[in-house]
């Protein structure tokens, strides 16, 4: 009976303990585990979209740029006429190719498929005739997809890790002034730039964390980084969507990584090339802070539920023991025995009795004081973790706003860049078809940019950049948009404008520019395309291409100047009218 009794107390304290241990430690093990897992998840993925973005988007600006460029060379007075035997075509590859780190090679090739003038003299009075750039650029613009070099092979130095050359290939053709092609200007970009693009926008501190970069193919294949095997094990994409928030996908044995993937927009072309940027990051390294918090949470109250139990074993015995002692006497007396029982020995046992009741009462008081501060000092802990965790998430929340901020502005001039213009296109497009009140793009280029850059270097070309940014601000509305769009390209959108009052804004435009004096350059100028959106437009890119028309014709035209578009009562386009 005596041990059932003590072990009674024991069970029953033993009990209270563990449960007052596991109200405090399921919860809050819950919490870690479900609740601030999830939510680090879907941060972490928004970070990883941000950053696929923002490469896709600095992705596609570099091809736009690098065909737009081959594209204008082509159409130069000088290329229609050129004689092929000219030494001035020659130089002026040359000096082409020196504009930009990665163009390996670039020639002209007749119609007939056969290399006239090439830098570097390479593969001159060869055929090319099969290769499919020059097949497809006779047709018009083309951007071709990543390849191993072939003809080149042997005449160029590896550009990779693996010795092997990959090309970009960009190619259009020469037309004669009757407009017929007469040669094909094409360019081989190596591969290299994909990597120093990349090392130039992803922060350090992700890849330390992890994360990893591809850029896949249309067909799903890993066309960057080169050597995926270098990781240890053949890599499968899985077949993400950049359409889709991020998350955790199955890499083939590589596990579960949170993906996220988006869209490289393709610039014009005869066969769009449709890659994406796959960013991805181990599960284990998402969850590194949680797991952390979890390994805490479990150590603390797993030893808080060890002390309790030992201390519940000491009360146990010790509320025992009192009671043990009267159940002893009180078996002696119910058997007959003799005991040194009578009135003043029973007072004074139930004087003890009382004492130790009372002296155990304290004893409880002064345990109960100790559990509650213990208890405390786990409620203070699980509030340092909320306030530490609270403080993450702010430090994640402005790391967010300030990817969202750098993806939409242009460093060199702190206007909005190609991003942000999209955005406000789409808005006013929507606000047209919503209300029809027309809005005006104006297209602007610096005339003889490139001149500025081969004569005075690139610093000064930022220099003329920034300070016709600022003269374009100054010329518009607060409530117009005017971003960096390209290299020397800028856009202006103009909501609830006429085509003749863009037209005067555009000459506003013309007209500051031209009169800025900017050392040492000294006076620049602006060629200016300017359309009105129309109600029957199907998309934004309508009215864009018409200024992008216009901006050609103004080039075209002796530059310095403004194009319009107009309409006539019967809805047909006059070409091109220029405001002077």
């Amino acid at each position: 009976m005596t041990a059932w009794i003590t072990r009674s107390f024991r069970n029953l304290l033993g009990t209270a303990q563990l449960c007052m241990v596991l109200a405090l430690g399921v919860p809050t093990f819950l919490y870690v585990t479900l609740a601030h897992t999830r939510q680090l998840v879907e941060e972490r993925g928004l970070i990883l979209s941000n950053l696929a973005d923002t490469i896709a988007t600095s992705i596609s600006e570099n091809l736009r740029e690098r065909s737009r460029e081959v594209d204008l060379l082509a159409k130069t007075p000088f290329y229609v006429a050129a004689d092929f035997n000219d030494v001035e075509l020659r130089a002026s590859l040359v000096r082409m190719q020196q504009t930009y780190p990665y163009y390996s090679w670039i020639a002209v090739v007749d119609i007939n498929g056969i290399v006239q003038v090439a830098t570097g003299e390479l593969l001159e009075g060869q055929s090319v005739e099969q290769r499919p750039w020059f097949q497809a650029a006779r047709q018009g613009n083309f951007v071709g997809d990543l390849h191993q070099a072939q003809l080149l092979a042997k005449l160029l130095a590896p550009s990779s890790e693996d010795g092997v050359l990959r090309f970009i290939d960009f190619a259009v053709p020469i037309l004669n002034k009757q407009g017929e092609p007469r040669a094909v200007l094409g360019v081989h970009a190596h591969w290299g730039w994909s990597k120093d693009l990349i090392k130039r926008i992803a922060p350090q501190e992700m890849l330390d964390n992890g994360v990893e970069i591809f850029i896949v193919s249309d067909d799903n294949k890993i066309i960057y980084p080169d050597l995926p095997e270098f990781f240890g094990q053949t890599l499968s994409v899985p077949g993400v969507s950049s359409d889709q928030a991020a998350r955790y996908q199955a890499w083939g044995d590589a596990g579960q990584f949170l993906t996220a993937a988006s869209r490289v927009a393709s610039p014009q072309s005869t066969t769009p090339l449709n890659w994406k940027v796959v960013v991805r990051q181990p599960r284990d390294q998402v969850l590194e802070h949680a797991l952390s918090l979890q390994r805490v949470i479990t150590v603390v109250f797993g030893g808080a539920l060890l002390l309790f139990m030992v201390i519940a074993l000491f009360m146990g015995r010790y509320l025992g023991q009192p009671i043990h002692e009267l159940s002893r006497r009180a078996q002696a007396i119910a058997a007959g025995k003799s005991a040194a029982f009578n009135q003043s020995f029973h007072t004074t046992e139930m004087r003890e009795l009382n004492a130790s009741l009372q002296e155990m009462s304290e004893k409880l008081l002064q345990n109960q004081h100790d559990l509650e501060k213990a208890a405390k000092e786990l409620e203070q802990k699980v509030i340092e973790r909320t306030h530490e965790l609270a403080q993450t998430n702010l430090q994640l929340e402005a790391a967010n706003q300030q990817l969202s901020s750098l993806a939409r502005q242009d460093p060199l001039t702190s206007l909005p860049n190609r991003l942000a213009a999209t955005e406000f296109l789409t808005h006013e497009f929507q606000q047209l078809k919503r209300r029809p009140v027309s809005y005006v793009v104006l297209l602007l280029d610096i005339d003889f940019f490139k001149k500025v850059n081969d004569t005075y270097g690139h610093a000064t070309g930022d220099t003329v950049l920034k300070r016709v940014a600022q003269v374009l601000t100054r010329c518009i509305r607060e409530n117009d948009f005017i971003g960096r769009v390209g290299g020397e390209e800028f856009m202006a959108v103009l909501p609830m404008t006429t085509l003749n009052d863009g037209a005067v804004v555009a000459e506003k435009i013309r007209a500051a520019v031209a009169a800025e004096h900017i050392e040492p350059v000294g006076h620049v100028s602006v060629s200016v395309g300017v359309s009105g959106a129309r109600l029957e437009d199907p998309s934004t890119d309508e009215a864009i291409k018409r200024a992008d028309m216009c901006l050609y014709a103004a080039k075209a035209a002796g530059r310095n100047r403004v194009v319009t578009d107009r309409e006539d009562p019967q809805g047909n386009v006059e070409a091109w009218r220029s405001v002077d």
